[in-house]
């Protein structure tokens, strides 16, 4: 068999696993919970944007958004079965009678707190129940780069994330009001930055009160301490029936992503459960997905680097993904049963998490958080390979040289299957003028000339599958350490040397890619003339051009990674060859 056909099946099927992210992005996820059933919106749900849970119109859901500061009309507009000063059924729950009483924005004074922590600053406002409006990371400094983790959501957006809702019936018993902030019950540190904020709602007819409060919980990282409680003053009223917190995330829809677009900043949704991880991003959703078949650990939105999640205390019933006023990304989590009794008060729990996805801090913070990172379908390998990344930066300090010395590793470790292939395809160039002959001479014998090229085969000790299968074999290691490289927050902002200041970002003058397809162009020469073949002497020269223009978009780690193999590989087969020993022999080929 011809050894180029061989060569340029090797390259082409390297080609499809390196560009499988971009030219076959992931399947599209089950439009369906764990049991195969669709998640469909109730008829109150109306259109897109809505849901029991929303109480206006598309554009005012969880607030005007024109402004930013809810109101309670949508809440008196819901209040079709109940007026106001009716009394529920006896012993029963208010239901939507709540609605006619929620308090207008307008006897609440808006306004913005500042709190912060060592790694984190927030920014959060009174409106919308309180609601986190900006995240931005202070430190460690390679991650204080990334500014805002919030900033693509629209100041005049209705959708900032955790808020949280006391639903009973089907409806919120505030809606979007507005709570009071208690700047009494807040807390400082020494310097006056708050390091705990209190909000709080006072039912106007003085039968229940909901307090808020966001806490920096210490010592852990990014982490914030989120708690609702209910109070009920009611002496023979049972006080709301579900709760859910809601995150969000947007895509700006003036900004396509395309293979030659690298946009780390994509919004998916994530809902970690008892046994998986199940997420979708904001392109990749149709319809609303549900999973409520086992517990849920903690829900969260995020982009390939960075990440804000709900991690309730006690875990929560349901997690759904939903795509929002056609921008926005959606992750909700559903509390059932969430009862306050006659005189009760309920605390509904969770930890925030907001900060890169480094997967030494997501440890550190617990939770199972690490399963945010997404390695795809060889986690299996990405992993370790993350790991001895890892362990290698500790010793050597720079991103860059750890990426270097792990390539250097894995072909250490794959050297006799390397040099094994690089033999037999430097055999198979020297018996090619062989194969041609063979060609020509039994042109219209086809079986013939199998027979005679496989005898030829055998009497130089050489396997047309020899050179091909081996690096086929080391194809899910190489693809593995490439979604490793490309989902690394570690990466991100990391220096290596001279202009590359940020290994998650594409090389600025090119230089790295030029380099690779010269190396790449290199290497093509050496696995052997195609013979006659015009078309695989094109493929042969185009391959690197077409490889280089790739590389142009991708991260720099990536480039250099790839760029790292291709010359170890060179050197290889340099090797192989004796480093230029004297080409004007003849080699002894057997004949037929």
């Amino acid at each position: 068999m011809d050894n180029q056909r061989f060569l340029l099946a090797l390259v082409l099927s390297g080609a499809v696993l390196f560009l499988w992210q971009y030219l076959f992005p992931p399947a599209k996820p089950d439009q369906a919970n764990k049991n195969g059933q669709a998640v469909e919106k109730t008829a109150d749900a109306g259109s897109e944007g809505t849901d029991p849970a929303d109480d206006g119109p598309p554009e005012q859901a969880d607030g005007d958004s024109d402004s930013g500061d809810s109101t309670a009309s949508a809440d008196a507009d819901a209040g079709t079965s109940g007026s106001e000063g009716s009394a529920p059924d006896e012993g029963g729950s208010l239901g939507e009678e709540v609605l006619a009483d929620a308090k207008p924005s307008e006897d609440v004074e808006i306004s913005t707190q500042t709190m912060k922590s060592e790694q984190l600053e927030l920014k959060v406002t009174n409106a919308q129940s309180g609601r986190i409006t900006s995240a931005t990371i202070l430190s460690p400094e390679q991650y204080s780069k990334r500014g805002d983790l919030l900033e693509a959501i629209p100041e005049d957006s209705g959708h900032f994330p955790f808020g949280v809702r006391i639903m009973d019936r089907e409806r919120s018993i505030t809606g979007g009001a507005a709570y009071t902030f208690q700047k009494d019950a807040s807390e400082t540190d020494s310097e006056g930055n708050y390091t705990s904020l209190v909000y709080r709602y006072d039912d106007p007819k003085g039968r229940y009160t909901i307090e808020k409060v966001f806490d920096f919980t210490g010592e852990t990282p990014f982490m914030v301490k989120m708690d609702v409680t209910v109070t009920n003053h009611m002496e023979d009223r049972t006080l709301g029936d579900t709760a859910v917190v809601d995150m969000y995330g947007y895509k700006d829809p003036n900004e396509e992503t395309s293979f030659l677009n690298f946009r780390p900043n994509d919004v998916s949704g994530a809902c970690k459960m008892a046994d998986s991880t199940e997420r979708s991003s904001i392109s990749g959703i149709e319809s609303p997905l549900r999973y409520d078949k086992s517990m849920v650990r903690w829900g969260a939105i995020d982009t390939r680097y960075f990440m804000w999640a709900t991690i309730p205390a006690e875990g929560a019933t349901a997690c759904d993904i939903e795509k929002v006023d056609k921008n926005y990304l959606r992750t909700r989590l559903t509390f059932g049963e969430f009862e306050v009794g006659p005189g009760a008060t309920r605390t509904l729990e969770q930890e925030l998490f907001l900060g890169p996805k480094d997967v030494d801090m997501l440890k550190e913070a617990g939770h199972e958080l690490t399963s945010s990172v997404d390695f795809g379908f060889l986690s299996f390998l990405a992993w370790p390979l993350h790991w001895s990344l890892s362990k290698i930066h500790n010793y050597v300090g720079n991103w860059g040289l750890a990426i270097i010395l792990l390539t250097i590793l894995i072909k250490l470790l794959t050297w006799p299957i390397n040099m094994s292939a690089y033999r037999n395809m430097n055999d198979m160039k020297e018996i090619q003028p062989k194969l041609e002959e063979l060609r020509d001479k039994y042109e219209d014998d086809r079986q013939k000339m199998t027979e005679e090229t496989m005898k030829l085969f055998q009497e130089n000790d050489v396997s047309p599958m020899g050179g091909c299968l081996p690096m086929l074999l080391q194809m899910p290691i190489l693809y593995a350490l490439y979604i490793m490289i490309y989902n690394s927050v570690e990466l991100y902002e990391a220096d290596f040397f001279l202009w590359y200041t940020n290994l998650a970002a594409p090389d600025p003058f090119y230089v790295l890619p030029v380099l690779m397809g010269v190396v790449m162009y290199g290497q093509q020469g050496m696995m052997g003339s195609p013979g006659n073949s015009t078309q695989a002497q094109i493929m042969t020269k185009v391959m690197p051009v077409m490889f280089t223009a790739f590389m142009l978009f991708l991260p720099s780690g990536l480039v250099l990674y790839y760029s790292m193999n291709l010359a170890i590989g060179l050197s290889q087969q340099l090797y192989i060859r004796g480093w230029g020993d004297d080409d004007d022999e003849e080699p002894e080929v057997a004949t037929a």
